[in-house]
């Protein structure tokens, strides 16, 4: 199992490559805001970062395993009820792939 610090480097280094045309002085467009599951954390871009519609594939979250296994999932409102079933559905699919 990886820990935390790793999981949240590897999305870090997942939205720099997704988004590296929006980069600049090294910053970072993590934001400090995640959700933790069993199998999995869930890591978001910071709110000020826009992505244009064109780009719309990249308008994402990343979820980051236990494992260390990267995947770049639909985005839903922090406050959303769909979320946190989201994050349960999730957390079962990697304890069934792990």
């Amino acid at each position: 199992m990886i820990s935390f610090s790793h999981a949240k480097g590897l999305a870090a280094r997942s939205i720099e490559m997704d988004l590296d045309w929006l980069l600049e002085n090294g910053e970072s467009l993590l934001s400090e805001y995640y959700l933790e599951g069993d199998n999995l954390w869930i890591f978001f871009r910071k709110e000020d970062v826009f992505i244009p519609e064109n780009k719309g594939l990249r308008r994402g979250s990343y979820a980051v395993s236990k494992k260390g296994s990267v995947r770049l999932i639909a985005e839903f409102p922090k406050d959303s009820p769909e979320l946190l079933d989201y994050l349960k559905k999730l957390s079962d699919f990697f304890e069934k792939k792990q």
